[in-house]
């Protein structure tokens, strides 16, 4: 190997390293890295998911890209959160980490493995060239994250550890919880902690005072901006897989354009979260084909599918962890009926949900968003829009379609296969009258989700445009 390659630490976390043609070290990138915390505006971290996508980063000018590791499973065909991208993911540390920017990897929990693996886990990602790493708990044992944090920082002590707990992701977002875990952290050593799905700003301001290294928060389409984010004292902002289903909607959405027979123009779409190979909820693989003349926002009611189910039974709403994960099947299903449900969300982050009436048909007293079957030639977003009009009253403004669901109903002896398209959706008006009066209904956190009794097919809608951020 020349002499023009990049300086990084070996293997064995010793100090020699390569110096690169202008002299830069690994060393001098690990502090610049660490200096973009404590700049005056917070570090906005695009997440890419292969060369590609990390290189076009770059060259839009961020100084800094980091892994998705949801990105980085799904383009390689295998399961997030399941350990079973470690070498998925140093292959492409090793491909970015000579690249012109500074790369912190996303390496899930360590891979499920204990402090002195992470630990080398750790010195192989900075000999690839990597300046951070970002360590999730999942809501496992305190102690043994903070084991995994003080390995990793005695093996490569400038290596930057991003702790992340998911208090907010998959618990009920409990406040003492959040700075029991995360002084935990900070004392283990760790240079920043990452709270995905907090979005409050009230609670944001309370958490980073109590906090002596750089907040971390995951950007959401609903929440504040990352100028608002900064002003409350967050320091890092992460985009998560946000830019990976943007892209890959993109593409879907510009090969139905040029299958439909319209221009493909440029989009901006979204893809559900769980397409592919993904974490937990409902996982589905598309592979729409529709009839000559037919394109996106255009009745398509003969639309066939290929569509892979993983159900999964979890007590916690946003607990889609593959390990609780207790069937799968796979079916071939046929779009016989359309559908369209209105995920509302209000400024806060609330979704409403209503409990059915007794007398229904399909899963009576049951709480959930309002959805049904679209009107002959109407198109999925107005059958959206008029569904939430008709079941609550409310007024409202499409933001985006979130993804899809599918299921199999049986009346009287007549299997039909429904497909339904699901919208966040911004309320414009905000006096609810419900159609029966033993119904009700409730805006809820994320965390307050497990208060009422929602059945697992309208809770993976809700998880769609939650996770879509």
């Amino acid at each position: 190997m020349n002499d023009s390659s990049q300086e990084r630490p070996t293997e064995t976390g010793t100090e020699n390293r390569r110096r690169g043609e202008d002299g830069f070290t690994w060393q001098a990138g690990a502090t610049s890295f660490s200096a973009l915390h404590h700049a005056d505006a917070p570090l906005l971290l695009p997440n890419a998911w292969d060369h590609a996508s990390a290189v076009a980063l770059a060259a839009q000018g961020f100084e800094a890209v980091g892994t998705t590791s949801l990105g980085v499973a799904a383009a390689a065909g295998l399961p997030d959160g399941t350990a079973a991208t470690r070498e998925v993911t140093v292959r492409l540390a090793r491909q970015l980490g000579g690249g012109t920017f500074l790369l912190s990897v996303d390496a899930e929990d360590g891979y499920g493995q204990g402090p002195d693996d992470v630990a080398a886990l750790a010195r192989e990602l900075a000999a690839a060239g990597a300046v951070g790493i970002n360590l999730e708990d999942r809501l496992a044992s305190v102690q043994l994250h903070a084991a995994k944090i003080a390995a990793v920082k005695a093996a490569v002590p400038d290596l930057f550890v991003n702790a992340r707990t998911d208090t907010y992701w998959l618990g009920d977002g409990g406040h003492v919880e959040t700075c029991r875990r995360l002084d935990a952290y900070q004392q283990a050593g760790a240079d920043g902690v990452f709270v995905p799905g907090l979005s409050d700003r009230a609670r944001i301001t309370a958490l980073v005072k109590t906090l002596d290294v750089p907040l971390n928060i995951l950007y959401s389409p609903l929440g504040p901006t990352v100028a608002q984010l900064g002003d409350l004292g967050v320091r890092r902002v992460s985009l998560g897989s946000l830019l990976y289903r943007r892209a890959l909607g993109a593409a879907l959405g510009t090969a139905a354009d040029i299958s439909g027979g319209t221009t493909a123009a440029g989009r901006r779409a979204d893809v559900h979260r769980d397409s592919g190979a993904q974490r937990g909820g409902l996982y589905r693989r598309l592979a729409p084909q529709a009839p000559p003349g037919t394109g996106p926002g255009l009745p398509v009611p003969e639309y066939r599918f290929l569509i892979r189910l993983k159900l999964s039974w979890v007590s916690d709403p946003l607990d889609s962890s593959p390990a609780r994960d207790r069937g799968t099947m796979d079916m071939e299903i046929p779009g016989d009926k359309r559908l369209a449900a209105a995920v509302v969300m209000d400024e806060e982050g609330r979704v409403l949900l209503v409990r059915r009436s007794e007398r229904e048909r399909f899963l009576p007293r049951v709480w959930g968003v309002p959805c049904g079957k679209l009107e002959p030639e109407e198109s999925p977003r107005d059958g959206a829009l008029r569904e939430l009009k008709e079941e609550t009253g409310l007024r409202g403004e499409v933001i985006r379609k979130v993804g899809e669901s599918s299921f199999v109903s049986d009346y009287r002896g007549h299997e039909t296969k429904n497909w339904q398209d699901n919208f966040l959706v911004r309320p414009l008006s905000m006096d609810i009258t419900l159609p029966a009066p033993d119904q009700a209904y409730a805006w809820l956190t994320p965390s307050e989700l497990s208060s009422v009794d929602i059945d697992e097919y309208n809770l993976d809608i809700v998880r769609q445009a939650l996770t879509n951020s």
